[in-house]
């Protein structure tokens, strides 16, 4: 739960991402984020309070000691025995779609006039769908998708032929229409 509540803000969230491209200084941060690096520390003191970032490497710097730091994982799945309300309550789930929906709205404005099925679109993918599975079913698509995420998760991010991107899933019951029986 403290983690969830550690990440339950857009700064947070895009200070991980900006480390997930590689470790960097509190300077480097504020500076790809456009904000003071003075704001920074509170957010970094609560992502190495809850285990989400760790120094790399520590030097000094005209007598100063510059720490870079790194996140202590590459990609975030929260935990089956979370309960649904944790999520909303503590504002995680909205910090995580605030983050996604910026993130598509910075790429979408580097190529405004390309359509998605256009190769130069930064959006390569948007989807909702809508299946039936049986309950017997669902632990093993479940299954399934984790081994089709972690086959592509677990690749380095230094190979120069490669482009990252970030994807992000929610697999939910379809809420009912119908009005409950009283």
């Amino acid at each position: 739960m403290d983690r969830l509540k550690a990440v339950a803000d857009p700064i947070r969230i895009r200070f991980l991402l900006e480390l997930g491209h590689g470790p960097r200084t509190v300077k480097e941060v504020a500076e790809a984020l456009d904000v003071p690096p003075t704001r920074l520390y509170y957010h970094l003191r609560i992502l190495e309070q809850n285990g989400l970032v760790e120094v790399a490497n520590k030097r000094m710097v005209s007598g100063i000691e510059e720490r870079t730091y790194r996140v202590a994982a590459d990609s975030w799945t929260i935990s089956p025995d979370v309960a649904g309300s944790a999520l909303y309550e503590t504002g995680a789930l909205r910090a995580l779609f605030d983050v996604v929906r910026a993130e598509i709205e910075v790429a979408l404005q580097s190529s405004p006039d390309t359509s998605v099925d256009d190769p130069a679109s930064p959006l390569k993918a948007m989807a909702i769908s809508e299946f039936a599975v049986s309950r017997d079913e669902l632990p093993k698509l479940i299954a399934e998708f984790g081994e089709f995420l972690d086959r592509y998760a677990d690749q380095p991010a230094d190979h120069s032929d490669q482009d990252r991107y970030h994807f992000f899933y929610a697999l939910y019951p379809i809420p009912s229409s119908e009005s409950p029986e009283g």
